[in-house]
């Protein structure tokens, strides 16, 4: 009973270690399935936000183009190079207006990118911005938008002077009047191209400020997902590890006593098998079914006259029993205690003994003992312990 308790024990202990394995492979995938959407939105998020930021950045390139190109208007003196140079401002300030509305209303905007000063090796690739969760625009995109119109406003009238200029003398007094004018409108360009590098320098930063800001969350959220992923893969293979040491310490500990329980069954065997071997009782063990001799011991064995092995396999009917095949136990519910018979043996000649008979159950197999003692040389004739009986074969 012990031991079959000590072997539940051992199966509960596999059947808990199996149970934590699975939880721990369960919990990590549930993790990694929240973690996963998680990571997908906040992706999304950082990739939108990536794509305003390199839009503030095309608005600064732009912004830079169109000041160059404001410059370069005044030493223009061919017309078509001069309509070129304004085309040329007119062009970026539209893809200025065009990047203001994408980051206020959402949409796609074709970003270019510059791989020298001289735009010689550019490529183009489409971001595409989503509705702002947030209706209000700053007011940084609100006051750039003005400083647009008034620089195209200044562009046109600086052409118009431009394009005077060159048709004037460089001697005439409209010429010089023509001079004074364009000084005074390159007066007003610095300031005017200054505040709006400052107003899309200030949509740049907010934008870059939010996308570090999406990213560090992002690197804060996985280095937390991978500190948990780790502490429960920690957890479960401490837990698992100390499952089995303390699984093989049980399995040692029953193994070891099965195998001292073992020898000290062995030694009892061998420790009943002497006594039975030396015994001075016959005793024989009797198949109920077959009635034949399962076990014989010495003293049985000398008193018939057979070796045990000659003996095992025959009925009792041939020696101690002598009731034409009827069993007074098994078929008529006989007991017999210290009752007197008589023994037939091998030899035919006939013994006088005192058996016993009962049945007994050995390892799950119903059996019947029979004992006896040879009284022949204690026999008188007629008597046993004073009392005349008649001779049972």
């Amino acid at each position: 009973m012990i031991r079959g308790d000590k072997n539940q024990l051992v199966v509960l202990l596999i059947l808990l270690l199996i149970a934590i394995f699975m939880l721990g492979l369960g919990s990590l995938l549930v993790l990694r399935f929240f973690f996963s959407a998680s990571l997908v939105e906040m992706e999304d998020a950082r990739r939108q936000q990536q794509a305003r930021s390199e839009i503030c950045q095309s608005i600064q390139g732009d912004l830079k183009g169109m000041e160059n190109s404001f410059h370069s208007m005044l030493s223009q003196f061919i017309p078509d190079q001069l309509r070129a140079k304004h085309a040329d401002f007119k062009r970026q300030g539209l893809k200025v207006q065009e990047a203001l509305m994408v980051l206020k209303r959402g949409g796609e905007f074709s970003v270019v990118t510059r791989l020298n000063l001289e735009a010689i090796d550019t490529y183009f690739r489409t971001v595409r911005v989503p509705v702002p969760k947030n209706k209000k625009t700053p007011f940084c995109v609100i006051e750039l938008a003005p400083k647009l119109i008034d620089a195209e406003r200044k562009a046109e009238a600086l052409v118009q002077l431009v394009i005077q200029r060159n048709k004037r003398d460089k001697e005439s007094l409209e010429q010089a009047d023509l001079g004074r004018k364009i000084r005074a409108f390159m007066k007003m360009a610095p300031p005017l191209f200054l505040r709006m590098h400052e107003n899309a320098n200030a949509i740049y930063y907010d934008a870059r400020r939010e996308l570090d800001g999406l990213e560090q969350n992002l690197k804060e959220e996985t280095d937390r997902f991978l500190r948990l992923e780790t502490r429960i893969i920690t957890g479960v293979l401490v837990l698992v590890l100390a499952l089995s040491v303390f699984i093989v310490f049980r399995v040692r500990t029953i193994l070891f006593e099965q195998r001292t329980m073992q020898l000290l069954i062995a030694a009892e065997q061998e420790k009943l098998k002497l006594i039975l071997e030396t015994v001075q009782a016959g005793i024989v063990l009797i198949d109920p079914e077959t009635h034949c001799f399962v076990e014989v011991n010495a003293e049985a064995a000398r008193l018939i006259g057979e070796a045990p092995e000659n003996i095992v396999g025959k009925t009792c009917f041939s020696f101690l029993c002598h009731h034409d095949g009827i069993c007074p136990i098994t078929d008529h519910g006989e007991s017999v205690d210290n009752s007197e018979r008589s023994l037939l043996c091998a030899d035919q000649s006939i013994r006088t003994i005192l058996k016993s008979a009962l049945p007994i159950n050995v390892q799950g197999r119903e059996l019947i003992l029979e004992t006896f003692v040879d009284i022949s040389d204690r026999k008188v004739p007629g008597t046993c312990k004073g009392k005349t009986k008649e001779t049972k074969f």
